[in-house]
C-alpha cells in the first residue's frame, strides 16, 4: 500500500517528432489546390478556416518582421504551414548587431536620397493594383521567373576607409555570422561572433569606426539630452495619466475617464474662497504633477534637468580625413603648466631691443 502510495508514478506523455523539411514545391501546390473554396471537396474544412483567422494578425506580424531589407534583393526563411493550407506562418526570428544594422540603414539611406534626387528607377504606381473581382496571382506562374530587383547597396569596393568591411557588409541576412568557421583574415582579429544569434559578439575599434561613419546620416547629432525636454517617454506617459497634451506634442486617449471637471465654485467651496482664473500652463502639469494637479495618478517622475554636455564638437571641416574615436578637437584648449621663477631680471646677453620685441 506504501508502495504504491509513494511510488514514481510514469506519466503518458506523447512527444512529437522531429518533421523532415519539405521543399518549396509542396506548400505552393497545396495554396494552388486550395485557391477556389467553393468546391464541396473542401466543405468538411471550413470550421477549421474559419478557427484560424484568429492568428492572421500573428502570421501578418512575422511577414513584416522577416520583410527583406532594401540591401537585399530576396531572403529565404523556412515556413511553418498547416497541412489544410489555412494558414501559414514564417519560423524565424530575424537578429542583428546593431552597429551594422545602423551602418546597413546609414547607407541605405543616402543612397534613397540619390535616388530622389536623380529620378533613375522612380516609376509611379497605379492604385488600386488590383481589381476588386480579380483573382490573385499564383506564385509559380507569375512570380517565380522573374528575376528580383537590384538590391541598394553602396559601393565600397574602392573605397580604402572600409578595408575591413568590404568584403562582408552585404555578403547575407546575417553577416559575420560564420567568423568562427571561416576565420577570414585579417578580420578574425578584429571581430568575435558566437553565431547566427548573435547572443556575444564583439568588434575591434576600426571596425567599429568605420560602421560609425556610415550610420552617420541617421545618427544624432545633439548630444545634450536636455534638448528632449518633456519630449520623452516618462513626460509622455505622466501626459497621458493626466488626460492633458504638450503644446506641439502627441494627444493620448485618456488613462483615467473618471475625471471630474473643475468648477469655480460648488457646494464644498467656500464663497469667500479666492478663485485663481489664470490657466496653470500644461507644462507645469507635466513637470510637476504633485504641485499643479488635484489628483495626480500613475504618473512617472523623471528628472527635472540632466548634466549639461561639454562637448566642443568635431573638426570634420578641417579635417576631414580623421576617422572617429582617434582625434580630439582643438577647442578643447589644455591647460598647460607654467613654471615660476623667482628672478625676473634680463640676461646680460640680451639687448634691449630683443627685450620689448619678446
Amino acid at each position: 500500500m506504501q508502495r504504491k502510495r509513494y511510488a514514481h508514478k510514469r506519466l503518458n506523455t506523447f512527444t512529437a517528432p522531429q518533421k523532415e523539411t519539405l521543399p518549396p514545391d509542396f506548400l505552393r501546390k497545396i495554396l494552388q489546390d486550395h485557391g477556389d473554396m467553393s468546391s464541396k471537396r473542401y466543405q468538411s474544412e471550413k470550421r477549421i478556416y474559419l478557427g484560424a483567422l484568429k492568428y492572421v494578425p500573428h502570421a501578418l506580424y512575422k511577414l513584416l518582421e522577416n520583410i527583406p531589407m532594401p540591401w537585399e534583393s530576396y531572403k529565404e526563411v523556412p515556413v511553418l504551414f498547416h497541412v489544410t493550407g489555412a494558414i501559414s506562418f514564417i519560423d524565424h526570428v530575424p537578429t542583428v548587431i546593431e552597429p551594422v544594422y545602423r551602418a546597413q540603414w546609414g547607407t541605405a539611406w543616402l543612397l534613397m536620397r540619390r535616388e530622389k534626387r536623380d529620378r533613375r528607377h522612380f516609376k509611379r504606381m497605379r492604385f488600386p493594383p488590383f481589381d476588386d473581382e480579380e483573382p490573385p496571382l499564383d506564385y509559380a506562374d507569375h512570380l517565380l521567373t522573374v528575376e528580383p530587383g537590384e538590391a541598394v547597396q553602396l559601393d565600397l569596393q574602392q573605397d580604402d576607409d572600409y578595408a575591413l568591411l568590404r568584403d562582408w557588409f552585404y555578403e547575407s541576412s546575417q553577416p559575420l555570422s560564420d567568423i568562427r568557421e571561416t576565420r577570414q583574415e585579417p578580420l578574425a582579429d578584429h571581430v568575435y561572433v558566437n553565431g547566427p544569434s548573435y547572443k556575444t559578439w564583439r568588434l575591434s575599434t576600426p571596425v567599429l569606426a568605420q560602421l560609425y561613419r556610415l550610420a552617420e546620416p541617421l545618427l544624432n547629432s545633439q548630444t545634450d539630452t536636455n534638448h528632449r525636454y518633456l519630449f520623452d517617454l516618462p513626460h509622455f506617459l505622466t501626459a497621458k495619466a493626466l488626460n492633458v497634451a504638450i503644446p506641439g506634442g502627441p494627444r493620448f486617449e485618456p488613462l483615467f475617464r473618471d475625471v471630474e471637471q473643475d468648477e469655480d465654485w460648488n457646494d464644498f467651496n467656500d464663497v469667500s474662497k479666492i478663485i485663481i482664473r489664470v490657466p496653470i500652463r500644461t507644462e507645469y502639469k507635466i513637470a510637476f504633477p504633485h504641485v499643479y494637479n488635484a489628483r495626480p495618478r500613475k504618473t512617472v517622475l523623471s528628472p527635472y534637468h540632466d548634466v549639461p554636455s561639454s562637448y566642443a564638437g568635431d573638426e570634420d571641416d578641417d579635417e576631414p580625413d580623421l576617422l572617429c574615436f582617434e582625434a580630439y578637437p582643438s577647442q578643447l584648449n589644455p591647460i598647460v603648466r607654467v613654471v615660476h621663477t623667482k628672478d625676473w631680471s634680463v640676461p646680460e646677453d640680451v639687448d634691449e631691443f630683443e627685450v620689448e620685441d619678446f
